[in-house]
């Protein structure tokens, strides 16, 4: 139990959700989590750094975006 505590102190920008948490993803809090799932699996998909490669810029401006979606999911999965 200590340690899922420190765990979630640990998550950026804190760990409740808002309704921009949820417009990143393109859904609202009524989405189920197989569509909240789907919806991470598509911008991680767009936004992966990996395919920015060829150029730095837009490779740091996916990393930055890749940990927003990475982090407003999290909240949103601790949150169900």
């Amino acid at each position: 139990i200590g340690n899922h505590r420190t765990h979630r102190q640990s998550l950026p920008n804190s760990t409740h959700t808002t309704a921009s948490d949820w417009e990143l993803f393109g859904l609202t809090p009524t989405a189920s989590p197989a569509e909240l799932k789907q919806a991470y699996r598509d911008l991680v998909e767009v936004w992966h750094p990996d395919r920015f490669a060829h150029n730095p810029r837009l490779q740091a401006k996916a990393e930055a975006m890749a940990k927003q979606i990475n982090a407003a999911y999290q909240r949103l999965q601790l949150a169900a």
